[in-house]
């Protein structure tokens, strides 16, 4: 099973953070105070998880923790790692890919990933040696290994799984982010140079980049060999068979997306920039507009449901907001402070 989900903007949110919370420490004094717990200060986890949310806390602040959300009771958990294993997940946890019946959370700032059973959360391992990890891939599975992203590092981990070590490297210059498998070849977004760069994963050696005219903000898979890519000029189809680029749709004005995310039953696309904004048929909509107060951060969709995450203030704890295709209906959810990473168990 591969499920896989914030830039330096991550860090600038984060920073900021920390001067509103020293702003008003009179006021918040523990962020282990945040988030609906019970009597004892714990919560349980729910019998059937839906959506898992990764908080990145702040910045340094070492608050980064799990939300877990049950949609048939309509119910949410918070700190799920923290209250199983007795110690905080980390600083800046960014992204988490699930393997038969491990987890793996990519904690950015700790330079660490977190192997945990699942799924009860249980850590049973520390992979340390990163400079700042973002995301991760599986890219054999004779050993099993990884390919993990990082911001600094100039280059990408690779990673045994069976033995939980770093085992080399593959160099990469500037801050390389989404990764994805195709075939024998892994795509990574190098958002330092705007390309997405194709490796060969038995050579391990880079042997063709896509750029286009605007910065690449994200890319989706949206078939089998075709990708949709977010530019801050438009929305972008990359053929990988014919190896063509095609420009889908282009903005009047250039933008500053954050994050996207496809609808393979309705074949829509959906960004955040500031607002919710869809682009399917040939048009883009704004489907919702952020309120005065929210911040949106993190996007999916699920099953024809659209999930986002609200940061409020960067402070305060945020929500998970979840609504119908038509969006005529919707859910709010209590998450950790700063939800970004919305995943499907």
């Amino acid at each position: 099973m591969r499920t896989v989900i914030s830039t330096i903007k991550n860090q600038v949110i984060g920073l900021f953070g920390i001067l509103l919370t020293l702003g008003i420490s009179s006021c918040t004094k523990n962020y282990d105070d945040y988030g609906p717990k019970g009597d004892t200060g714990y919560v349980e986890i729910p019998e059937a998880t839906s959506v898992i949310v990764i908080n990145e806390g702040n910045f340094m602040f070492g608050n980064g923790s799990i939300s877990l959300v049950d949609l048939e009771s309509e119910s949410s958990a918070q700190e799920v790692f923290k209250n199983v294993n007795g110690f905080p997940l980390g600083d800046v946890p960014q992204s988490m890919l699930i393997s038969d019946s491990l987890g793996y959370i990519v904690v950015n700032n700790s330079g660490k990933m977190e192997v945990v059973t699942m799924p009860d959360f249980t850590s049973i391992s520390t992979i340390t040696g990163f400079t700042s990890p973002r995301q991760m891939e599986i890219v054999s599975t004779q050993p099993q290994v990884a390919w993990v992203t990082d911001l600094y590092a100039n280059k990408i981990w690779e990673v045994n799984l069976e033995t939980q070590q770093i085992t080399g490297a593959i160099p990469s210059t500037g801050w390389n982010e989404n990764i994805e498998k195709w075939k024998s070849l892994v795509l990574v977004l190098n958002k330092k140079d705007s390309v997405i760069n194709m490796f060969d994963i038995p050579t391990k050696s880079q042997i063709k980049s896509y750029q286009l005219p605007s910065g690449i903000v994200d890319f989706r898979f949206t078939s089998f060999s075709e990708l949709m890519v977010l530019a801050k000029n438009g929305l972008y189809r990359i053929d990988l068979l014919v190896d063509a680029t095609y420009l889908e749709y282009e903005f009047q004005t250039e933008r500053n997306p954050l994050k996207m995310a496809y609808d393979s039953i309705n074949q829509a696309t959906y960004f955040l920039d500031g607002d919710l904004f869809r682009y399917q048929d040939g048009r883009l909509n704004k489907m919702l507009t952020v309120q005065k107060g929210s911040n949106f951060y993190g996007l999916e969709v699920n099953n024809q449901k659209v999930y986002i995450t609200d940061t409020k203030d960067y402070v305060q704890p945020g929500e998970l907001k979840q609504f119908s295709y038509n969006f005529q209906d919707s859910n709010v959810y209590s998450m950790g402070v700063n939800p970004q990473y919305i995943l499907f168990p």
